[in-house]
C-alpha cells in the first residue's frame, strides 16, 4: 500500500460557517467573497453551494458582483445588488430547483472594517 493522501481533500465539506473579518486595510474595498472564506474558514470551499447565508451584527454589508454591461463598475455603496443592515441583518440564497447551484465565486462584499457571519451549505 501506497503513502497517505497529502493535500487538499477529494471531496469539499459539506458544511462551512463561521465569522469573516474585514480588515482595516479591506475596509471599504470589494472583496470576493469566496476568497475570504476560503482564506479564514476553509480552503476547500468550492465556488458553489446548495445554501448559503450571510449575516451581519452592527454594521452595513453590501453585497452583489462587479457589474460585467457596456461599463464594468466595481461594488460600492451606490452600486449593490443587497444590502445587510440592522433592520434587514441575514440573507439567505438556496437552490429553488434540483441540481442548481448558488453561486459563491462571483460574488463580492463591500463594507467598512468589520465582522460579519457565514454559513455554507455545500
Amino acid at each position: 500500500m501506497g503513502a497517505p493522501a497529502t493535500g487538499y481533500p477529494l471531496q469539499p465539506p459539506a458544511y462551512i460557517a463561521g465569522t469573516i473579518t474585514i480588515s482595516a486595510a479591506q475596509a471599504n474595498t470589494p472583496q470576493q467573497l469566496l476568497a475570504l472564506i476560503q482564506a479564514q474558514l476553509d480552503a476547500n470551499c468550492p465556488g458553489v453551494c446548495r445554501a448559503m447565508s450571510v449575516q451581519i451584527d452592527n454594521t452595513v454589508l453590501y453585497g452583489g458582483c462587479q457589474s460585467q454591461g457596456g461599463t464594468s463598475t466595481a461594488l460600492s455603496t451606490s452600486n449593490y445588488g443587497w444590502e445587510l443592515t440592522s433592520t434587514f441583518p441575514i440573507k439567505t440564497w438556496g437552490s429553488d430547483f434540483p441540481g442548481s447551484q448558488v453561486p459563491i465565486g462571483n460574488m463580492q462584499i463591500f463594507m467598512a472594517a468589520g465582522t460579519f457571519h457565514v454559513e455554507v451549505l455545500v
